[in-house]
C-alpha cells in the first residue's frame, strides 16, 4: 500500500502528542488549532493563539512563520491563521 503524504485535521486532533508523533514519522500536516493553544509571538513570548490574530481583519489569512507551539522548546511549526468573527 501507499504511504500517507499528509494529514488534514480539525481541533480535536491538535494535541501535542499526536502532532509530535506525526513529525517523528515524517508525515506532514495541516491542523486547525484551538484559540487557547499557546505559542510564541514575534518577541518569543508565549501567548494564546487567538491573541496573535486579534488585530487582523476578520476572515483575512496571515502567515506568522515558524513559532514554538505548546510552550517554548516544544514544537517548532509554521503557523498561519485568521481572525474569526467571534474574536
Amino acid at each position: 500500500a501507499g504511504a500517507i503524504a499528509y494529514v488534514c485535521a480539525d481541533r480535536e486532533f491538535s494535541g501535542q502528542g499526536f502532532l509530535s508523533w506525526l513529525l517523528g514519522v515524517g508525515i506532514g500536516f495541516v491542523v486547525r488549532l484551538r484559540g487557547n493553544v499557546h505559542m510564541t509571538n514575534a518577541r518569543g513570548q508565549l501567548k494564546a493563539a487567538q491573541g496573535l490574530f486579534r488585530c487582523r481583519k476578520v476572515g483575512v489569512s496571515c502567515g506568522l512563520g515558524k513559532r514554538l507551539v505548546f510552550g517554548k522548546g516544544v514544537l517548532s511549526l509554521f503557523v498561519a491563521g485568521q481572525r474569526a468573527e467571534d474574536g
